[in-house]
């Protein structure tokens, strides 16, 4: 694809670019994704910054979702108030999604907390810091140094990488630590989990907690990543739990192969600052789960 020097200048004058001139790139699993999945993608997204004005429904209802949970896990008594605040910033209901709607969303945080509150299998052993329960705890961790790279936009450069997300919950579990991730879905079943065993999120939180650990924690093991999934179906609800232990060859593994493809996407960056010209992955325009976001502009001539 070809830019316009408008395009280009924008990016150029990006906090990806100002930090990368300083030898530093911040990342987080989202923005990670679109650089992995799409060049031009990972430019909107990372550099820009351009995201949808509204969400599509699974997103809003997951949004909603997890306010009410965060709340809920803070013990927080209008944590179903504050998932309808959400729904509404979202305009959930405006979607005509029969199930994921203001009422879909009112019931399933009612089942869950009456679970939650009735299976001692389902609740959580809370970390706390200082007597702050770790909910929703962000981070911001080292992950390594890309050796040098010889650039034309940037010199010669050898960025520190960091790894930033947030933790729905730190807890403990089997006498490990071990983040949970919450997820909503319409699916559950033994496949629930591949997508996500091999993840760079849930590897990333692996090693954001592993790193917590050796800092706030004495050094005490992590087990991995538990899953407490949300099953939102048009019988009914289910919840459950899915452990994912995560080895240190696992973490090692990731950790090289996060570093060598930035390495990658640095010259790949460097490239479309000097010609203006970047190059999809077409066949992400398209997936099972829709049009990518940007596949509108992407479609339009340059000028636009």
């Amino acid at each position: 694809m070809i830019f316009t020097d408008h395009y280009v200048d924008q990016v150029r004058e990006s906090d990806l670019v100002k930090n990368l001139k300083k030898g530093l790139i911040e990342m987080d699993n989202s923005e990670f994704t679109h650089h992995v999945g799409c060049e031009v993608s990972g430019i909107n997204y990372g550099a820009l910054r351009r995201v949808n004005a509204r969400s599509r429904s699974p997103l809003a209802f997951g949004s909603a979702v997890h306010v009410g949970l965060e709340e809920f896990f803070r013990g927080n008594d209008k944590y179903l108030d504050l998932a309808q605040a959400e729904a509404v910033r979202t305009e959930l209901d405006s979607m005509g999604d029969g199930r994921r709607n203001s009422d879909r969303l009112d019931t399933i945080l009612r089942a869950y907390a009456l679970d939650y509150q009735m299976k001692p299998s389902m609740q959580f052993d809370l970390l706390s810091i200082d007597g702050t329960p770790q909910v929703e705890q962000s981070f911001s961790v080292p992950l390594g140094r890309i050796p040098e790279i010889h650039t034309e936009n940037f010199g010669t450069i050898s960025p520190h990488i960091i790894w930033t997300g947030k933790i729905d919950l730190l807890t403990m579990f089997d006498d490990m630590i071990a983040p949970v991730d919450h997820k909503t879905t319409s699916v559950m079943g033994a496949k629930f989990v591949d997508d996500k065993v091999r993840s760079s999120q849930m590897l990333g939180y692996t090693h954001a907690a592993r790193y917590m650990s050796d800092q706030l924690f004495g050094g005490k093991k992590v087990f991995g990543v538990r899953i407490n999934a949300l099953a939102s179906r048009s019988q009914g609800f289910e919840f459950a739990l899915f452990d994912i232990p995560m080895h240190e060859w696992k973490v090692q593994e990731w950790l090289q192969e996060t570093l060598n493809y930035l390495a990658e996407w640095v010259l790949r960056l460097d490239r479309f600052l000097t010609t203006g010209v970047a190059s999809p992955i077409r066949e992400h325009c398209v997936t099972k789960y829709g049009k990518c976001s940007y596949f509108d502009v992407c479609d339009a001539i340059p000028k636009m």
